[in-house]
């Protein structure tokens, strides 16, 4: 019997480590899926770096390589211009070999299951479960907009009760497995900076120690804003771009009342308030200043709006690149639009108000005379 050779074991030992898969190369099989372009964003825990790239799905298969050598979130979604349900995340950690399934009915997301690690296999099975209700949700919003204007109110407060049931499903999540890891990354979904500290506070440190730690240093600085974002306190001072293209700070307006309104073109709210907001500013401007802050808008959209509402007060636009110590919806924890920030002649908060309420212009100088 022939001995091997060491030259033939040595190259049967390299083409088995050239067939075997990186631990840095994520895979995954999207059956049934109507949408060929995918995009998927990576983004290190602590949000310092990122990276985007748009995949085609072959044969309902996709692959990728994690691009950095540290704990990394990442988001894959379908590219397409109607509302879909919840994407896929993933938490990759380097030597984690993680892989994934899902299908598609219709253009939602069902049946994720991700395997490598437990917080993986854990997120995929809260994701099924309250992705139903955000497909529920995606269905109400596309038979709100085909509806008049003047017919969306009922459906809109439907969409956000269904939101805020999704809303307490995860913080109930998080209450009753305050050991898991999962429960870290369900924080960065609530919306609400309040019962994102209160949640927060009560997770285990073997959670808090993870590799979510830099989430819970984000915790601690909501908790800094909502001590200081409160009636009596100055009010946060940011600087944007006028339409004008001059760059306007909130104190640059100290001497007046200002109203910081913040709004969308895509609220119909916002936009039902503009006609009682212009009657108040042409019969008080002399004394009151109205600061226009919009959010989630192109600049083009953004400068469209204005003019098309005819809004005559100072507006500014946030644009999404904005860093968070300049970002009014952060310094101010907004929450729903529109919300109204007012300021009193000294720059103190006077009054905070989300959502529209009839007759608030007629109240409000009331207060402030």
């Amino acid at each position: 019997m022939k001995s091997l050779k060491l030259s033939v074991i040595l190259a049967a030992t390299a083409m088995l480590a050239a067939c075997s898969t990186p631990s840095n190369v994520i895979k995954g099989v999207i059956s049934d899926s109507p949408f060929e372009s995918w995009i998927v964003e990576q983004r290190l825990i602590d949000g310092m770096q990122q990276s985007t790239d748009t995949l085609t799905l072959k044969s309902g298969k996709i692959e990728f390589e994690a691009k950095f050598d540290a704990p990394t979130l990442i988001y894959i979604d379908p590219v397409t211009n109607v509302n879909t349900s919840m994407g896929i995340t993933l938490v990759y950690e380097p030597g984690q070999k993680i892989s994934f399934k899902a299908q598609m009915e219709d253009r939602h997301i069902v049946n994720v299951e991700a395997v490598g690690s437990a917080v993986n296999e854990d997120y995929s099975r809260i994701h099924n479960e309250i992705n139903k209700d955000y497909i529920a949700i995606v269905k109400l919003i596309d038979e709100t907009n085909k509806l008049p204007e003047d017919q969306r109110e009922e459906s809109i407060k439907k969409i956000n009760q269904m939101s805020a049931r999704v809303h307490s499903k995860k913080m109930q999540f998080i209450k009753n497995n305050t050991d898991k890891e999962v429960s870290a990354l369900l924080l960065k979904s609530l919306y609400s900076p309040e019962d994102m500290v209160a949640c927060a506070d009560l997770l285990s440190d073997n959670v808090r120690n993870s590799i979510f730690k830099p989430i819970f240093d984000q915790v601690e600085k909501k908790r800094k804003e909502l001590a200081t974002v409160k009636v009596g306190q100055e009010a946060p001072d940011f600087k944007l771009k006028t339409t004008a293209g001059k760059e306007l700070k909130l104190s640059d307006l100290r001497g007046k009342w200002v109203i910081v309104d913040f709004w969308g073109s895509w609220c119909s709210w916002c936009v039902k308030d503009f006609p009682a907001m212009k009657k108040f500013y042409a019969a008080n401007k002399k004394k009151v200043e109205i600061l226009g802050v919009n959010h989630n808008d192109t600049y083009d959209r953004w400068r469209a709006a204005v003019s098309q509402n005819g809004l005559t007060w100072i507006n500014v636009h946030n644009p999404e690149a904005n860093s968070d110590d300049n970002d009014p919806v952060v310094l101010y924890n907004v929450r729903g639009f529109p919300t109204k920030i007012v300021v009193d002649p000294e720059g103190k908060i006077f009054e905070i108000a989300v959502g529209y309420k009839e007759g608030y212009y007629d109240e409000l100088m009331k207060r402030i005379k």
